[in-house]
């Protein structure tokens, strides 16, 4: 006679981390991948990957004086690789929750975009994984622009 399977265990698993790169409190790294899409924050599913990007990014700063823009009709970004024992100076890298990230996200109306996996090959970098669209009822929203209107005064 065979026995019942055992049940697995439930785990507390905390849920998936994604990680953000910030200037300040108010301005994330953000994309914007076509013209008939909305403005994109950019979530990292690995320290290490946000890290990566931020050295471009900082790279870039410092050598242009300026953020690099996306080019909005091919969704590429074009930063200088940066050496890899640069220390973060002007970017920060913020770690949420997903459910904290989305609610962001859509309280500042933006996408996300979720980079899996960052691939080197011919001087190049490409990003794979997901975006996300994010939604709320009007009346979230009408609070959301209440609440900013009441900060401006």
């Amino acid at each position: 006679m065979l026995a019942p399977p055992r049940p697995r265990p439930v785990l507390d698993r905390p849920p998936p981390a994604f990680y953000t790169i910030h200037r300040d409190h108010n301005s994330a790294f953000t994309m914007k991948l076509s013209e008939d899409t909305k403005t994109s924050i950019v979530g990292f599913k690995t320290f290490d990957s946000a890290y990566f990007v931020g050295q471009m990014l900082e790279t870039n700063y410092n050598s242009e004086r300026e953020w690099p823009n996306t080019d909005a009709t091919s969704g590429k970004i074009y930063m200088p690789r940066a050496h890899s024992d640069l220390n973060l100076s002007l970017l920060v890298i913020h770690e949420w929750d997903f459910e904290d990230l989305k609610l962001y996200c859509t309280s500042n109306l933006l996408d996300m975009i979720s980079v899996d996996e960052i691939t080197s090959g011919d001087g190049n970098f490409s990003f794979s994984g997901d975006r996300y669209s994010f939604e709320a009822p009007t009346e979230f929203y009408q609070d959301r622009f209440n609440q900013i209107l009441a900060l401006e005064q």
